[in-house]
């Protein structure tokens, strides 16, 4: 080795650090296997000590490397694709009801600025969101039908708004999917409001029934054709 030429000792510690690399990383590997626990306690402590130290460094990264950054990331989600989709389902699973709660939160505190960026979204991809709609329509048409009804109610400004797809169906299963009236088993059921929204009436499952269009039709906002018994859970 040798120790009076600095330039040939600095070549010399740089070899000797190339060659015993790849066991340098097998002992790092085997030490964090071994330590897992007492790491990740460590990591999270230190991250909530110093969060704002952390985001500040974080973002002034992202700021000058973000160009690096999406293309790595890129690469990386196109490798790895399948192995987070599983890592992201177990999460969702494990941890709904803690999310489902963080997102009530979120929508609650950002209410306005998320219905301005939809806005403004909608406004600048009008065709893009048109297209994704109508394909949505066809590929659910149980699901947008029930928007639309709900949709019927908030606007008559019903003072029960509460049904469900899940609901609407066990209401026609609780029925044979007949029609309440007449009895009989149409193609298409209409949903029909025993009490009328336009008479003060609740779109909810004590204040619907499955009926034709031609008993739904002669009914109306009257009372019912024959006296029938909601389904009432």
């Amino acid at each position: 080795m040798p120790h009076k030429d600095p330039a040939a000792r600095k070549a010399y510690h740089a070899a000797q650090y190339r060659k015993h690399a790849e066991e340098r990383k097998a002992h790092q590997r085997a030490y964090h296997a071994a330590h897992r626990e007492e790491h990740n306690a460590y990591n999270r402590a230190y991250h909530q000590e110093h969060r704002e130290i952390m985001h500040a460094r974080r973002r002034a990264y992202t700021a000058t490397h973000s160009e690096e950054k999406h293309i790595y990331n890129q690469a990386y989600y196109v490798a790895h694709a399948q192995d987070i989709s599983l890592y992201h389902r177990e999460y969702y699973l494990n941890n709904h009801e803690q999310i489902l709660a963080q997102k009530c939160i979120y929508y609650r505190e950002h209410r306005e600025e998320r219905l301005a960026y939809r806005i403004t979204y909608r406004r600048n991809n009008l065709e893009t969101c048109n297209t994704a709609n109508r394909f949505w329509r066809l590929r659910h048409p149980e699901k947008h039908a029930a928007n639309n009804r709900a949709y019927r109610a908030r606007k008559a400004s019903a003072p029960i708004n509460d049904l469900t797809e899940e609901q609407w169906n066990m209401i026609k299963q609780y029925f044979k999917f007949r029609c309440a009236y007449c009895g009989k088993k149409p193609r298409c059921l209409t949903m029909d409001h025993i009490t009328a929204l336009s008479k003060n009436g609740g779109h909810t499952l004590g204040n619907v029934i499955p009926a034709c269009r031609s008993c739904n039709s002669r009914k109306k906002d009257k009372a019912p054709l024959v006296p029938v018994q909601p389904l009432l859970l």
